[in-house]
């Protein structure tokens, strides 16, 4: 029973902020909703109905979600009107280590203006080098982030999209000055996190040549612009993109590495040393939405592990899901990241094992794995992906079951190619580049699929645009059919003891 108090809270707070973050809730609905709550209260106490218990729980939870979402801020400040379409200059300070595009710095500036804050994007040459915590002077045309027409007739809501980090205004382009720095003690900790970031990048790219490299940072550290456009398109295209997008699956292969290196040490020390490389390793790769909902898991994976308690993968990933929506609950509605990485990760719970039992004919039982998940993945994804972007991509199952099996040694030796080059390209460079040569080699092959895949006619088609409505028939069928999958597995399941009870008596 415990188990639906959970999810009565969980989805009444999910519920909440979903609504919320769409349109104002009325003061009488929340008065409605706080009555509800004290006469369910009330009731419980003179009949103990226990859908009673789970209505309460349900109302207190959404109660909860609604008030959390109306405190989180969604325009630009009134203070700041008046700059608006005009060319001004402010000071401030750079808040997130700063987006490397091809031509451009994109520098998150959070501004004040009497006594209040917000953050703007300011788009900044690549010289100097700027870095989190560098205290700027702005200059440029202040606007307020505005949609803009996608594919297949879609429209973007970029400003919604920067809703979510809390910005709400950009300069593009601007002239940025440094003037100084700040000395807090956060940012200064995201400083020293962004030079090792920087120091490790340096080295990989000493190591392994270019395209290779940008790939080999995209899949340890995150980040995809080094890419290049054609070969993002060609990701893109491949339904690979995925890959070079830091994601859960790229958090859990460092999990278990640190858990393999320390398999000697004491458990406790193991564990400890483990959740303190997991937050690191999530804030030093800019602590990406998908990320984080991966390094909550495993640091609660790693509780239960210590704790001698059992982990639940579906409880926690919920409550990684909340936990995040408490810290910012615009992340639900405003961040298509989140969205993908959370249904992906429910596919893979859900549907992965349902699947695999459909393919026992094939023998080799790594493989059978392989294609499970990655069917899992991909289906639990597709209409949400496809409402995002409308891209079908035809040819991303083969494609993602060629790469996926090399990602852990790829990951493995460009990162051990890179501490070679931090330590010995001032002595013997050769050496450097000869350790590299494995990571080239795995990593020019990922490349080499995406790129095959997206030149293959038809590999992908663009949708036109459908209302967000029909996720709800959609996500209603596939949720049905796991249910009925478990239903006759449980019934299966059933049948077999009964059947084995039999035959010993």
């Amino acid at each position: 029973m415990e188990a639906y108090y959970f999810y009565a809270a969980v989805f009444g707070f999910l519920f909440s902020v979903f609504v919320r973050s769409l349109i104002a809730v009325p003061e009488w609905c929340l008065a409605g909703v706080a009555i509800g709550i004290v006469v369910c209260a009330g009731l419980i106490c003179v009949i103990r109905y226990r859908w009673l218990v789970l209505l309460c729980v349900f109302l207190v939870a959404s109660f909860v979600g609604i008030e959390r979402t109306s405190y989180a801020p969604i325009a630009l400040p009134p203070e700041f009107n008046s700059l608006l379409d005009k060319k001004v200059t402010l000071e401030g300070t750079i808040v997130v280590p700063p987006d490397l595009r091809e031509s451009s710095d994109r520098l998150t500036v959070e501004v004040t203006r009497d006594s209040v804050k917000t953050r703007i994007i300011a788009s900044a040459g690549l010289t100097p080098a700027f870095h989190v915590g560098d205290r700027v002077r702005v200059s440029g045309m202040l606007k307020t982030p505005a949609p803009f027409d996608g594919d297949g007739g879609r429209i973007f809501r970029y400003d919604q999209f920067l809703a979510k980090d809390g910005v709400f205004g950009i300069m593009q382009p601007a002239q940025v000055y440094i003037i100084g720095r700040d000395s807090s003690a956060w940012l200064s900790f995201l400083r020293i996190l962004e030079y090792i970031k920087d120091t490790f990048d340096a080295a990989v790219e000493r190591t392994i040549p270019q395209p290779e490299s940008a790939l080999a940072i995209g899949i340890i550290a995150g980040g995809k612009q080094g890419l290049g456009t054609r070969l993002l398109d060609a990701f893109t295209i491949a339904g690979m993109l995925q890959i070079v997008v830091l994601s859960g699956y790229n958090v859990m292969i460092v999990a278990e590495g640190v858990l393999a290196v320390l398999r000697t040490a004491p458990k406790r020390t193991a564990l400890i040393i483990a959740a303190v490389t997991i937050t690191l390793f999530v804030l030093a790769a800019g602590a990406g939405s998908s990320a984080v909902r991966a390094g909550i898991m495993a640091l609660l994976a790693l509780t239960a592990r210590g704790t001698h308690r059992t982990y639940d993968v579906l409880r926690s990933l919920f409550a990684a899901l909340v936990l995040m929506l408490l810290w910012n609950p615009l992340l639900l509605t405003f961040d298509p990241g989140l969205q993908l990485s959370f249904m992906a990760t429910l596919g893979l719970v859900l549907g992965s094992n349902l699947i695999e039992k459909k393919f026992l004919w094939i023998r080799n039982g790594t493989f059978r794995e392989m294609l499970a998940t990655t069917l899992a993945a991909q289906i639990a994804v597709l209409p949400v992906l496809l409402y995002q972007s409308g891209n079908l991509s035809l040819v991303a199952i083969p494609a993602n079951l060629l790469a996926m099996p090399v990602l852990p040694a790829a990951m493995a030796v460009s990162a051990i190619a890179a501490l070679c080059a931090f330590i010995f390209s001032s002595f013997v460079p050769m050496l450097t580049l000869i350790v590299g040569i494995p990571a080239y080699i795995l990593l020019a092959y990922v490349i080499g699929i995406a790129d095959y895949s997206a030149r293959i006619p038809y590999a992908n088609i663009i949708l036109p645009a459908f209302p967000a409505w029909w996720l709800v028939p959609a996500y209603a069928f596939l949720g049905y059919v796991v249910w009925s999958e478990k239903k006759k597995a449980a019934q299966a399941e059933l049948a077999r003891l009964s059947s084995a009870l039999v035959s010993v008596k």
